[in-house]
């Protein structure tokens, strides 16, 4: 039979455990994985674009690369996901200078910018990924 002692150590001990678990959980992404890779139009880094990542249940994830081609998207759901890539000006019009011209989005096919067309995919497992974007004319 437990002693005084044992049971006032369990009555102590078992709400700072109930604490420690509790905060452990909470900051442990237990939501998705890490997807890095590489996005590159015809052999050369895309710089300004978004990556997304669509499922069939209507979540979508969605990151920019960067100076290198290279993406992170975080908080990433186990499971094929169909990829989209869509491109954008490197400097937005309202902040380009006054004195130049406006950079302008590379210009990739239209097939890459919609998920059910572009042909890319992934099966996102659990722990890292990487997924290099290879998109040519």
């Amino acid at each position: 039979m437990p002693t005084f002692s044992t049971r006032r150590r369990f009555l102590v001990l078992s709400p700072l455990l109930s604490i420690f678990l509790f905060t452990l959980a909470a900051c442990t992404d237990v939501t998705g994985v890490t997807v890095t890779g590489k996005v590159t139009f015809n052999n050369e880094p895309l710089t300004s674009a978004t990556v997304f990542f669509v499922y069939s249940d209507g979540q979508e994830r969605a990151c920019n690369t960067g100076n290198d081609g290279s993406y992170e998207m975080k908080n990433v759901p186990v499971g094929t996901a169909k990829i989209k890539v869509v491109t954008f000006a490197p400097i937005p019009p309202g902040l380009a200078p006054k004195d130049g011209p406006v950079p302008a989005a590379v210009n990739i096919p239209a097939k890459y910018k919609k998920e059910n067309a572009s042909g890319l995919t992934l099966d996102v497992k659990q722990g890292q990924n990487h997924f290099d974007i290879l998109l040519t004319r």
